[in-house]
């Protein structure tokens, strides 16, 4: 199994890569970086998916972050901020 992971920083997947490597885990796990609020970085991110594995047999969407503000207590920044991670790269991801 390749497994491609993605987040903001790569270096959070790294680590897990490195983990893997120490336990000895089969499969392959490959650090990318993609901000899903970003819709270039997606379309970056599964572009080179298709030219390097030929595209994607499982896409499992998990980004996503909260607030602990209540809903009133929101800016309308933190509101767009967090709808385009949650929502929007949610449905970009899925449609690519």
């Amino acid at each position: 199994v390749v497994v491609i992971g993605c987040a903001r920083n790569q270096d959070a997947i790294q680590g897990i890569v490195d983990e893997c490597h120490s336990k000895r885990f089969p499969g392959k796990l490959i650090p990318i970086r993609c901000d899903v609020s970003n819709e270039r970085d997606i379309d970056k991110m599964f572009k080179w998916i298709e030219t390097n594995y030929r595209g994607v047999d499982i896409c499992v969407n998990n980004a996503g972050f909260s607030s602990k503000e209540t809903l009133l207590g929101l800016t309308g920044e933190q509101m767009r901020a967090m709808l385009d991670v949650n929502v929007v790269g949610l449905a970009l991801c899925s449609s690519r």
